[in-house]
């Protein structure tokens, strides 16, 4: 399986965090591809007008997945998971005959309507509000976890 992650916004800008992003994905049997997408705003842009360049900027990257590419849309209003259940999700996605993953982490003022539209799940990390770096190494960590559980290993505490 392959998990592209995607991101307007730069993900890995200081050392602390890129050290934990490359252990997690080290540590992952699935290939991980990072994708920031470079969205040139200008700062008189209005919040409305970056999202919507970000939108376009997402929406061209995944007309490049594969059609068997489940993806996910990291949003505040979406569902709140835990840890075994996206275990599970993934494992269905899998036995549903989708080899790869897309997971999509918005930018500051979240995603249009048509990245949301597109989405196969909605997936929130909490109702706090984080910045792009930290999820990012949260995310890797709970697909990390996701395939420990599934591998039945004891790396997760219940």
């Amino acid at each position: 399986m392959t998990i592209t992650i995607l991101c307007p916004s730069p993900l890995v800008k200081d050392s602390d965090i890129k050290s934990i992003a490359d252990d997690y994905i080290k540590r992952l049997q699935d290939k991980v591809v990072i994708k920031e997408l470079s969205v040139k705003t200008k700062p008189r842009d209005t919040p409305e007008s970056v999202k919507q360049k970000q939108g376009e900027a997402i929406i061209a990257a995944t007309a490049k997945l594969t059609q068997n590419t489940a993806i996910i849309v990291l949003d505040e209003r979406g569902k709140p998971y835990d840890s075994r259940q996206l275990a599970t999700q993934f494992s269905n996605y899998k036995n549903n005959g989708l080899s790869d993953v897309c997971i999509i982490i918005g930018g500051a003022f979240g995603l249009p309507q048509e990245v949301l539209e597109k989405s196969d799940l909605r997936l929130s990390l909490g109702n706090m509000v984080w910045p792009h770096r930290l999820v990012f190494a949260m995310i890797l960590e709970q697909l990390y976890r996701a395939q420990q559980i599934n591998m039945g290993h004891p790396y997760h505490k219940d």
